[in-house]
C-alpha cells in the first residue's frame, strides 16, 4: 500500500456561526500519496481550488449572498478521490497493455496460477521445476475483485507488475469505501439540517406571531407619544424653509447687486489711469478738508462741552421751576379750599341776613301795629286812667311775678349756656376721636385690603401650586405605570437582546467589511466631488474671465469708433466727463460698499432678531397662556372682592351720613335755639319798655308770655329729648367703640395668623418649588431615556430587518446548498453505477480474454493444433482485446 495523507476539505464556516454548525458534517478524506510531481501538482490544483472558494465567500460576504459562488467544492470541482481512481484505471490498461506486449515478445515466460495457505496467487515468481501453462498462471476461469484478497506470496518474490495492480484495486477499493462513508455521512449532514431547517421555520413563526401582536402595539404607543414632537419639528421644518426661501431671494438679490457691482468696479478699473492723477488732487483737497475738519472738530467739542453745561444750568433750573410751580399749585389749591369755605360761610351768612331781615320787617308791622294801638289807647286813656288805679296793684303783683320768672328765665339762660359748652365741648371731643377713629378706620381697612388681595394671591398661587401638584403626581403615577410597561418591555428586549446578540455576531463581519467598502467608496466619491468642483470653479472662473475680456473688447472698439469719428476737440469735453462719471461711479460704488455692508450687517442682524424673535415669541405665547388662565381666576377673585367692598364701603358710607346728618340737625337746632334766644331778649326788653310805657299792652304781654312759657316749655322738652339722644348716643357710640376694639383685636389676631400662615405658605411653596423642579429634572432624565429607548428600538428593529434578510439569505443559501449537496449525491450515485457497470465489464472482457487464453493454452498442452493454429487462435484473441481497450475511457462530469 503507498502512504495515504490527510486532507481536509475547506469549510465556510468561518464567516458565520451558522454555517460552521451546517459544514461540520462535511468529511476527511483520505487521498494515497501520489509521484512528487503529481502530487505537487493536484496539491497546487487543489489549494488554489481553496484560495479561490475563501476569496469567493469573503466576495459573498459582501453581496450579502451569492448561490452559485457558495456551492460544495465537491460538486463544482471534480473530487479528488474520482481523478485519483480514474487515474489508477487508466495506469492498470497502460500496464495490462504493456504486459500483453511483453506477452507478445516473451510468449514461454508465463507463470502459472498458485495456492498457497489458502490464497489464490497470480502472477507469482516462476520456478524451473514447476512450468504451467500460460492460462493457469495468469487468471482464473472467474474472474472477481475479493478486496484484500489479492495479495502477494507470504514467503517468495513478486513481479513489479502483479504488485502494482494489487495495490491499484485495493486503492480502488478503499475510495468506493470511502465514497459510501461520504455518502453516509452527507446523508446524515442532510438530516440535520432538514432538522435545523424545521427549528428555524419554528423560530420564524414564534418571531413573525410576535411581529404581528406586540410589535404594532409597541409602535403604536411609541408613534403616539412622538406625534407632538414630529408636529413641533414638522413646524420647525417649515419654518425654517421658509427662512431659507427668504435667505436665497436676497442672495439672489445680493448677487445681482454684486455683479453690478463689478461691472462698475470693471469700467473704473478701465479709467484708473486717467483718475489717479484726479485722485492725487482729490487726496491733497481731502487733507486740506480733514485739517479743517480737526479744526472744525475742537470748536465742535468745545461748543458740545458749553452746550452741556448749559444744559446742566438748564436741567438745574427746570427741576427748581417744577418744584416752584409744585409749590404754587398747592399754594393755590389751599387758596382755592379757603375760598369754598368762605363762600360757603358767606352763603350762609346771606341766609341768616334774609332771616333777620324777614323780622325786621314783621317787627315793623308789628310797630306800626303798635302804633295803632297806641292812638287808640291815647283816646281811651281817660278811661283808662280809672282802671289805672286799680289795676296798679295787679301790675305791681305782676311785675313780683316777672321778676321771678325773670330770674327763673335768667337760671334757665344759665343752665343752656352750660349745656351749649358742654355740647361743643363733647361734639369737638367726638369729632377729633372720629377722625381718629376714621383714620385708623381707614389705615386698617388699607391693609386688610392688602392683607386680602395678598391672601386670595397666595391661595390663587396655593391653588395653581396645588394642580400642579396634582398633575405631577398623576404624571408620576402615569411614568410609573409606563416605567413597569418599559421595565417589561426591557426585560424582553433583554430577551430579545439576547437572541439578537447572537445573531449580532453574525451581522458584525458582514457590517465591518461593508462599511470599509462603504467608507472607500465614500472617500472615493469625495475625491471625485471635489475634483468635479475644482473644475467648475475653474470652469467658470475662465467664462467669467472670457465673458469679462469680451465686455472690455467690445467698450474698447466702442470707445475706439467714437474716439476716432469725434476727434481731438471732444478728447478734452470726453475728459471732464470721463472725470464726472468717475467722481460720481467713485462715490456711487463706496454708497453701494457701505449698503452691501449695511445689507450684511442688517441680514445678520435680522437673522439673530428673527431666531431671538422666535425664541420670544414661543416664551410669551407659553407666558400669555399661563397668565390668561392666572388673570382670568384673578378677575373672578377680583371680581368678588369688589362685590364685598362695595357692599362694606356703601355700608360704611350709610352709617356716616346717617352720623353726618344727626350732626348737621343738632347744629341747626342749636342755632335756632341761640337765634330764638336772642329774640326773646329783644322781645322781653320791648315788652319791659311797653309796661313801663303802655298798661294797654298787657294783654298782647299776657299773650306773649303765654307763647314764652310755651316756647320754654318746649325748649325744656326738647333739651331733655337732646339729653336723652345724647346719652343715647353716648351708649351707641360706647357699644360701638367697644365693638370697633373688639374687632380690631380680632382683625389683629387674623393678622398675625394670617402672617404666620403665609410664612408657613411660603416655605411650602419653596418646598413645592423644589420638589417641582426635582420632578421636572426626573422628567427630563425620563424624556432623555424615552428618547434613548427609541433610539435602541428604531436600533433593534433596524437590525431585526437586516436578521430577517439574512435569515431569508441563510435559509435560501441553505436551501440552495442543500439541493446543491442532493444534485451531487445524485451525481455520485450514477457515477457509481456507471463505474460500477464498467468495472462489471471489464470483468466480464478480462473473463472472456481469460478463457481464451485458458482455453489456447489447453490446446497447446494438448497438442491438438500446430504453431499456426495457435497464432490464429492467438491473433482474434488480441483483436477483440484491442476493441476493447480502444473504447473510450470513463469520463465523470459533475
Amino acid at each position: 500500500m503507498p502512504d495515504v495523507k490527510l486532507l481536509t476539505f475547506p469549510s465556510k464556516g468561518e464567516e458565520s456561526r451558522l454555517q460552521n454548525e451546517a459544514s461540520t458534517g462535511l468529511p476527511m478524506v483520505l487521498v494515497p500519496s501520489l509521484p512528487k510531481a503529481e502530487a505537487e501538482a493536484t496539491a497546487g490544483n487543489f489549494q488554489s481550488r481553496q484560495q479561490t472558494t475563501v476569496s469567493g465567500a469573503k466576495n459573498d460576504l459582501l453581496l450579502v449572498c451569492s448561490t452559485r459562488r457558495r456551492s460544495c467544492a465537491l460538486v463544482n470541482t471534480p473530487s479528488p478521490c474520482i481523478n485519483k481512481a480514474i487515474h489508477h484505471i487508466q495506469e492498470l490498461e497502460r500496464k495490462i497493455e504493456g504486459w500483453f506486449q511483453q506477452l507478445e515478445h516473451t510468449p514461454h515466460q508465463m507463470f502459472p496460477l498458485t495456492v498457497q495457505d489458502g490464497k489464490v496467487v497470480r502472477f507469482s515468481s516462476p520456478d524451473p521445476s514447476s512450468v504451467q501453462p500460460l492460462v493457469s498462471t495468469l487468471f482464473l476461469p472467474d474472474l472477481s475483485v475479493e478486496g484484500m484478497g489479492l495479495c502477494a506470496r507470504e514467503s517468495g518474490t513478486s513481479t513489479p507488475l502483479r504488485e502494482e495492480t494489487r495495490a491499484v484495486l485495493s486503492e480502488v477499493i478503499d475510495l468506493i469505501a470511502r465514497l459510501e462513508a461520504d455518502r453516509q455521512e452527507a446523508e446524515a449532514a442532510l438530516k440535520t439540517e432538514k432538522e435545523r431547517r424545521k427549528t428555524l421555520g419554528k423560530k420564524i413563526d414564534c418571531l413573525s406571531l410576535w411581529r404581528l401582536q406586540q410589535l404594532p402595539a409597541a409602535v403604536q404607543k411609541e408613534h403616539e407619544s412622538c406625534v407632538r414632537d414630529i408636529c413641533e419639528l414638522q413646524w420647525h421644518l417649515k419654518c425654517k424653509e421658509e427662512i431659507q426661501k427668504q435667505e436665497r431671494e436676497r442672495l439672489t438679490k445680493t448677487e445681482v447687486l454684486n455683479l453690478r457691482l463689478q461691472d462698475d468696479i470693471d469700467f473704473v478699473k478701465k479709467h484708473s489711469p486717467l483718475l489717479k492723477e484726479k485722485m492725487k488732487m482729490e487726496s491733497l483737497t481731502i487733507s486740506l478738508i480733514e485739517k479743517s475738519q480737526e479744526e472744525a472738530n475742537k470748536k465742535m467739542s468745545e461748543t458740545d462741552s458749553k452746550l452741556q453745561q448749559k444744559q446742566w444750568q438748564f436741567d438745574d433750573a427746570s427741576s427748581k421751576a417744577k418744584e416752584e410751580q409744585q409749590n404754587m399749585v398747592k399754594e393755590i389749591n389751599d387758596i382755592m379750599y379757603t375760598l369754598q369755605e368762605l363762600q360757603n360761610d358767606f352763603g350762609q351768612t346771606k341766609v341768616v341776613w334774609n332771616m333777620y331781615c324777614n323780622k325786621v320787617l314783621e317787627i315793623e308791622k308789628k310797630m306800626e301795629d303798635g302804633d295803632k294801638l297806641f292812638k287808640e289807647l291815647q283816646e281811651i286813656i281817660p278811661v283808662l286812667e280809672e282802671q289805672e288805679t286799680t289795676l296798679n296793684n295787679e301790675i305791681t303783683d305782676l311785675m313780683l311775678k316777672i321778676e321771678e320768672q325773670v330770674f327763673q328765665n335768667q337760671d334757665l339762660k344759665n343752665k343752656y349756656e352750660k349745656l351749649q359748652q358742654h355740647t361743643q365741648i363733647t361734639t369737638s371731643d367726638g369729632e377729633s376721636k372720629i377722625s381718629l377713629l376714621r383714620e385708623k378706620y381707614n389705615r386698617k381697612f388699607r391693609d386688610l385690603s392688602d392683607m386680602r388681595n395678598k391672601n386670595k394671591e397666595c391661595e390663587l398661587e396655593i391653588e395653581d401650586l396645588i394642580q400642579k401638584i396634582q398633575e405631577s403626581e398623576d404624571t408620576v403615577v402615569r411614568l410609573q405605570k409606563e416605567r413597569t410597561r418599559m421595565c417589561k418591555a426591557i426585560g424582553r428586549n433583554k430577551e430579545h437582546t439576547i437572541k439578537a446578540k447572537a445573531e449580532l455576531s453574525q451581522v458584525v463581519m458582514i457590517h465591518s467589511a461593508s462599511k470599509a467598502m462603504l467608507e472607500d467608496m465614500e472617500q472615493q466619491t469625495f475625491i471625485d466631488e471635489a475634483k468635479i468642483r475644482k473644475t467648475i470653479e475653474n470652469t467658470r472662473k475662465e467664462c467669467m474671465k472670457e465673458i469679462k475680456e469680451l465686455v472690455i473688447i467690445k467698450s474698447k472698439m466702442a470707445s475706439g469708433n467714437s474716439e476716432l469719428k469725434q476727434g481731438q476737440a471732444d478728447a478734452n469735453i470726453e475728459k471732464e466727463d470721463t472725470q464726472k462719471i468717475f467722481y460720481e461711479v467713485m462715490t456711487e460704488t463706496n454708497q453701494h460698499q457701505k449698503k452691501v455692508e449695511e445689507f450684511q450687517k442688517l441680514n445678520k442682524e435680522t437673522i439673530e432678531r428673527v431666531k431671538n424673535l422666535k425664541t420670544t415669541l414661543l416664551e410669551h405665547e407659553m407666558k400669555l397662556t399661563q397668565t390668561e388662565g392666572i388673570l382670568s381666576e384673578k378677575k373672578i377673585t377680583a371680581q368678588r372682592q369688589l362685590r364685598d367692598l362695595n357692599e362694606q364701603n356703601s355700608e360704611v358710607s350709610n352709617e356716616l351720613d346717617r352720623v353726618l346728618m344727626r350732626t348737621e340737625d343738632l347744629r341747626k337746632k342749636t342755632e335756632y335755639f341761640k337765634a330764638s334766644q336772642i329774640a326773646m331778649e329783644k322781645v322781653a326788653k320791648a315788652a319791659e319798655d311797653a309796661t313801663a310805657e303802655l298798661q294797654i299792652d298787657f294783654q298782647a304781654v299776657e299773650f306773649k308770655y303765654k307763647n314764652a312759657v310755651s316756647s320754654v316749655n318746649n325748649l325744656q322738652t326738647e333739651v331733655a329729648n337732646c339729653k336723652k339722644r345724647f346719652e343715647l348716643s353716648k351708649e351707641t357710640h360706647s357699644t360701638l367703640f367697644e365693638n370697633r376694639q373688639n374687632i380690631m383685636a380680632e382683625n389683629e389676631t387674623a393678622l398675625q395668623n394670617s402672617r404666620q400662615k403665609n410664612l408657613d405658605l411660603a416655605l411650602e411653596y419653596r418646598a413645592l418649588q423644589k420638589t417641582f423642579l426635582e420632578t421636572k429634572s426626573s422628567l427630563v432624565c425620563s424624556y432623555d431615556k424615552n428618547v434613548q429607548k427609541s433610539a435602541s428600538l428604531q436600533d433593534h428593529q433596524q437590525l431585526s430587518l437586516l436578521q430577517r434578510r439574512m435569515h431569508r439569505a441563510v435559509v435560501e443559501y441553505f436551501e440552495q446548498r442543500s439541493l446543491h449537496s442532493q444534485a451531487g449525491l445524485a451525481t455520485f450515485q450514477a457515477l457509481s453505477h456507471k463505474n460500477s457497470q464498467d468495472v462489471g465489464r471489464v470483468q466480464e472482457d478480462l473473463s472472456k480474454a481469460v478463457q481464451r487464453i485458458s482455453a489456447f493454452l489447453h490446446s497447446l498442452t494438448d497438442g491438438s493444433t500446430t504453431t499456426e493454429d495457435a497464432a490464429t487462435n492467438k491473433q482474434p484473441a488480441i483483436d477483440a482485446f484491442l476493441k476493447h481497450k480502444k473504447k473510450p475511457t470513463v469520463q465523470i462530469t459533475v
